[in-house]
C-alpha cells in the first residue's frame, strides 16, 4: 500500500466536563472531543517488526522494545484483523499525561492506521473496543469513556448504568450502550495545562481509598458530581452560560474535596477567574494536567493571563452534536 494516505486517519482528545473519577463507579460523565487530536500521517505495511512514532512526544516504539507504547503497539497488532508488520508515523496535538485523552487517542489512532495497512475496513464500534484493550495497558481500568470520545468525538454523555435515571431533556444518538451522542452544542472553552503531569491509575487509586475509606462521604461527593452533570446539560440545552459555569465550578469543588486539585490548578482557576472565567475545572484524573474554564467573550484574555504566569493552553472552539459513519 502507498505511503500517501488516501483517507484521514484520526483520533480526538478529550476534556471532560463532568464526572471524571465519580465515571469509574458507574456514575454518568460528560466529555466533549478535542478535534485533530492524533493524526496518522504514514502507515504502511513493512516486512519484518513493526514501529511507531510521534515526534511530538519524542516517541520510537519498536516491537522489541519495551515500556507501554511497546506494549500497546503488540496488543494493537494483535487485535487488529489482518497479517503484517506495520510502520506508522502520527503527529498530535495533545501533551501526555495532562488529562486530555492522549492515550486513549493514541490507541484508537494505532488501531486505525494498523487496518489501514493490512487493507483492512473497521466500524467505529469495533475500533473501539479494540482501544478500550489497549487502554487497561496505560490506565489499569479505564472507565470507557476516553476511548469512546477518542472514536466518536462530539459530545459524549458516558453512563455504564444507562440515562434512565437522569434528569436530562435533550434528545441523543446512541452509540453503544453505556454510550450517547448528545444533540447540543458546547460554546468555546479555554483549556489550560499546569505543566505538571500526572499517572491517571495513581489518582484513581487514590480515589479508590478514600471510597475504601469513607464510602459514605465519597458516595457524597458522587452525587454532587452528577448534580453538576444534570445541571450542564440543561444548561447547555436553555443556553444558560450562566449556569453552565456554575455547574463547572461546582463539579470543580466536588473533586477538590476528593483530594485530586492541586496547588497549580488552584492558581490557575484563580487566574481565569480574574480574567472573567465564571466556572471551571480540572478536567481529567487531576493530579495536575488540565483545567478548563468557561469566559465567554475573554477566551483570549484568559489564555493571555495564563501564558503570563508560565502556563500554556489552547482555545477549543463551540462544538456541534455529530453524527459519525463507518468511515471515521
Amino acid at each position: 500500500m502507498s505511503a500517501l494516505l488516501t483517507e484521514p486517519i484520526d483520533a480526538f482528545g478529550k476534556v471532560i466536563l463532568f464526572g471524571e473519577h465519580s465515571v469509574v463507579y458507574g456514575y454518568p460523565a460528560l466529555a466533549v472531543g478535542i478535534p485533530g487530536g492524533v493524526s496518522v500521517q504514514h502507515a504502511v505495511r513493512r516486512d519484518k517488526g513493526s514501529v511507531v512514532r510521534v515526534k511530538e512526544w519524542g516517541l520510537e516504539a519498536h516491537t522489541e522494545s519495551s515500556g507501554s507504547f511497546a506494549d500497546a503497539l503488540r496488543k494493537a497488532l494483535e487485535l487488529v484483523p489482518g497479517k503484517g508488520d506495520v510502520e506508522i508515523t502520527m503527529q498530535t496535538r495533545l501533551p501526555l499525561g495532562a488529562g486530555v485523552g492522549s492515550s486513549a487517542a493514541f490507541s484508537v489512532a494505532i488501531t486505525k492506521a494498523i487496518a489501514y495497512a493490512r487493507d483492512e475496513r473497521l466500524l467505529p464500534v469495533t475500533v473501539r473496543k479494540i482501544a478500550h484493550e489497549i487502554e487497561h495497558i496505560f490506565h489499569g481500568s479505564p472507565s470507557g469513556i476516553d476511548d469512546m470520545v477518542a472514536t466518536f468525538g462530539g459530545i459524549v454523555l458516558f453512563s455504564k448504568s444507562g440515562i434512565k435515571d437522569l434528569d436530562i431533556r435533550v434528545g441523543w444518538v446512541e452509540i453503544e450502550r453505556c454510550g450517547y451522542l448528545l444533540s447540543l452544542r458546547t460554546p468555546s472553552l479555554v483549556v489550560g495545562f499546569s505543566g505538571k503531569t500526572h499517572s491517571t491509575r495513581e489518582m484513581v487509586e487514590k480515589v479508590r481509598k478514600g471510597f475504601l475509606a469513607s464510602k459514605e462521604s465519597t458516595e457524597r461527593l458522587f452525587m454532587k458530581t452528577k448534580e453538576a452533570l444534570e445541571e450542564g446539560i440543561n444548561a447547555l440545552r436553555q443556553k444558560d452560560l450562566k449556569k453552565l459555569g456554575q455547574a463547572l465550578s461546582k463539579n470543580h469543588e466536588a473533586l477538590k474535596e476528593l483530594g485530586v486539585s492541586t496547588k497549580e490548578s488552584e492558581e490557575m482557576l484563580e487566574i481565569a477567574k480574574k480574567a472573567h472565567a465564571i466556572g471551571g475545572k480540572i478536567s481529567g484524573a487531576g493530579g495536575g494536567g488540565a483545567v478548563v474554564v468557561l469566559a465567554p467573550g475573554f477566551e483570549q484574555e484568559c489564555l493571555n493571563a495564563w501564558k503570563e504566569a508560565g502556563y500554556s493552553g489552547f482555545i477549543l472552539p463551540s462544538s456541534n452534536f455529530i453524527i459519525w459513519s463507518s468511515k471515521n
